[in-house]
């Protein structure tokens, strides 16, 4: 059984829910150097909470994935961040914790899928 969360977001978020979905979004802030606060999501055990930072056309994403079931299962996280003229994406799994980061220039929006696999 598959339930996934999905979260889409710049900068600050503004939280919506609908049908087992949770959509975040966002627009750009002016300032740089510009970080949300870390957003906890959760899907069937699995939590990810990460924060997204701008600094002027550098957009960093930085969470920590966790599965502390111990049943075989893990959870998954897949981050793309998209860009005029190519996305950069990410798929990071962990059967524990795993912290992760990545960095992009000239993003235009984030798209954040969590899932737990078995």
């Amino acid at each position: 059984m598959k339930t996934a969360r999905r979260v889409a977001a710049l900068l600050s978020t503004t939280a919506l829910a609908a049908g087992g979905v949770t959509a975040l979004t966002a627009t750009p802030a002016s300032a740089a150097a510009t970080c949300s606060a870390a957003k906890p999501t959760s899907a069937i055990g699995a939590t990810l909470s990460h924060s997204v930072c701008r600094d002027g056309t550098t957009t960093t994403v930085r969470g920590t994935l966790r599965d502390p079931l111990e049943d075989g299962c893990y959870a998954r996280v897949r981050i793309t961040l998209a860009r005029s003229g190519a996305d950069f994406k990410e798929t990071y799994e962990t059967g524990s914790s795993l912290k992760f980061e990545m960095q992009a220039k000239n993003v235009t929006s984030i798209d954040i899928d969590l899932d737990r696999r078995c």
